[in-house]
């Protein structure tokens, strides 16, 4: 029971209501007692994956839990506060992504306060409310907007800053049919026991492996014997589980594809089930499968869950719902886009085809919502909109997206959309290596399991149990040490300059990447998120920064050596805080 949906929340609940008890709005100091309390609760909350229940039927019961306000039918897809500061009037919905935390550091101040959104309220996904932001009934927060104070109702919101929006988009609101709730236990059934399924796709994935070291390992008499199989047959084991893995998820994309078509849906139903899953399965997949992400696997993974796309397709992290996506030849999509998400409002579920066009680019963390068309040759900045019209060769950046003027250089093709067969190989050769750290991570856990039982063996049960916590340090600390040096052998000192797509520097900075997700941050990087440890270990990358530098962005970080952060500066979920609307 404790390791269900359920019982996770509960514990997390639990455990940051005791952290987070007596907490007020106000402002507070940096690395103070109100600041370590508030990060060990979210921590605490992560530890046990209480993001899981996001999206469903449990996630507004969490809320309530955590002592929030929570009206009836809300559609809850964000995680709410630790802190229990805020209050979601009945019908409102909160879409993935958004950050409703309700804190924020600016320099030396860590900002507290409560955040409102009233009834029948829609917060877009990747939607930002600070301390303090009310969001008034029946108002609309568009994706990607940072709402820093009160909204009044019936009104459309865009922008970061948030502002009314004017012109036609002012009509947004009005798009929406009437709101209708509808309750069907039996669609929230499906969505409470789709939490244990989706905890079981691993150990489903890893049962091959396990069944085939088990035959292999059992007439094995010498406990020697037995560790040196064991580390031989690590690597395999963990190819075939990784493969398995790729082939269950791949399967239940697709299948859940079938479901999705455009349009209006009830928000508890089949196909709002569909997307949610979708969504959540598509995440795990650019965590657990980062190696085939950003390579020349990509399109071609991208089309086995259901996605049209094109020729020489460049696609790295993206998220959205694959069976309603469109990419032609040449398009780019860079780290983090959005593409064809789902939006909720009202008891409504609303999906739309995203289109991107011949060689058309979607800058990081860029968004293609529903029903929306990139021309060809178009661009859509660093955290920025696609518009609802634009025309082919247009540029924009910002939210919501703003027109540029684009001088276009003469370009070597050969670099960037067609290049020779011997670039492709090149580039082949390189993104194998991927593969490298995969049997790292398994040889390292081999060598801490074997550590673990060997105190065991020779100390007991009490002694090994004090020891767990050293042993799995060391172990991380390795980790981190392995991608510090897997970065200086691959990449170097990073300079400024411009590299084209098709260049070794790009393929070996890519490998370098799958070093830190796959190795550095599961094993100890995510554990030090917001604490001087993880901005020691980034200085070893390269970075320099101040003494009171702390760093926990929302993703995993891609540092670089020539970047210097000085105290006490600091980055807290840098993804998602405010950004001009013309600067991305």
């Amino acid at each position: 029971m404790l390791f269900s949906a359920p019982g996770r929340a509960a514990i997390g609940a639990g455990g940051a209501r005791l952290l987070t008890r007596g907490m007020r709005a106000g402002s507070y100091p940096r690395g103070g007692r109100v600041h370590l309390r508030l990060w060990a609760a979210e921590r605490l909350v992560a530890a046990f994956n209480v993001a899981s229940v996001a999206g469903t039927p449990l996630a507004p019961r969490y809320a309530r839990w955590l002592g929030c306000t929570v009206g009836d039918h809300v559609a809850l897809h964000a995680l709410p506060p630790v802190t229990g500061l805020a209050e979601f009037g009945a019908g409102s919905s909160i879409e993935p992504e958004a950050d409703v935390a309700g804190w924020w550091l600016d320099g030396d101040v860590l900002h507290v306060g409560s955040v409102r959104v009233g009834p029948e309220a829609r917060v877009g996904t990747r939607s930002v409310l600070m301390p303090g932001a009310e969001v008034g009934a029946g108002a609309e927060i568009a994706p990607g907007c940072c709402v820093t104070g009160p909204v009044p109702a019936l009104e459309y919101w865009h922008g970061s800053p948030a502002r009314p929006a004017d012109g036609d988009a002012a009509g947004t609101v009005q798009d929406w049919p009437a709101p209708e709730h509808r309750t069907s236990r039996r669609w929230g059934l499906a969505y409470l026991l789709s939490l244990p399924a989706l905890q079981t796709l691993p150990l489903l994935a890893a049962a091959p492996a396990g069944i085939t070291l088990f035959v292999l390992l059992r007439h094995t008499t010498s406990y020697g014997r037995a560790v040196e199989l064991l580390l031989l047959l690590s690597v395999p084991a963990a190819a075939l589980t990784y493969a398995c893995y790729a082939g269950l998820l791949g399967a239940a994309i697709r299948l859940l594809g079938c479901v999705l078509a455009p349009g209006l849906h009830p928000g508890r139903g089949k196909t709002a089930w569909a997307a949610w899953l979708t969504y959540r399965l598509m995440d795990a997949a650019r965590t657990q499968l980062f190696p085939i992400y950003a390579s020349l696997l990509t399109p071609v993974w991208l089309r086995l869950l259901g996605a049209r796309v094109g020729r020489r397709v460049e696609a790295s992290t993206v998220l959205g719902l694959p069976g309603l996506m469109t990419l032609d030849d040449g398009a780019f999509l860079a780290d983090d886009t959005l593409v064809a998400p789902f939006e909720v409002r009202g008891g409504w579920l609303r999906l739309g085809e995203a289109h991107v066009g011949r060689r058309a680019l979607v800058g990081n963390s860029g968004i293609v919502g529903p029903g929306r068309r990139l021309p060809e040759n178009s661009l859509v900045g660093v955290l920025s909109d696609t518009p609802a019209e634009a025309a082919p060769g247009s540029s924009w950046i910002g939210r919501p997206g703003l027109t540029i003027s684009r001088v276009v250089e003469p370009t070597d093709t050969i670099r960037t959309y067609e290049p020779p067969r011997r670039l492709v190989w090149a580039r082949v050769a390189v993104e194998l290596c991927r593969l490298l750290p995969l049997p790292v991570v398994a040889g390292l856990g081999d060598v801490t399991t074997v550590a673990l039982q060997e105190v065991l063996n020779r100390a007991g049960l009490a002694v090994a149990a004090l020891a767990a916590g050293p042993v799995v340090l060391v172990s991380g600390v390795l980790a981190l040490l392995t991608t510090t040096a897997a970065k200086w052998l691959l990449v170097g000192r990073f300079r400024r300059g411009r590299h084209p797509l098709w260049s070794s520097f790009v393929w070996r900075n890519e490998l370098y990447d799958v070093f830190v997700e796959e190795l550095a941050m599961p094993w100890l990087g995510q554990a030090l998120l917001g604490t001087p440890f993880f901005a020691w270990w980034l200085r070893t990358l390269g970075p320099g920064s101040g003494v009171a530098c702390g760093a926990s962005p929302t993703g995993s970080p891609r540092p670089t050596s020539s970047a210097w952060m000085t105290a006490p500066a600091s980055t807290a979920a840098w993804s998602s805080r405010p950004t001009s609307s013309t600067t991305a």
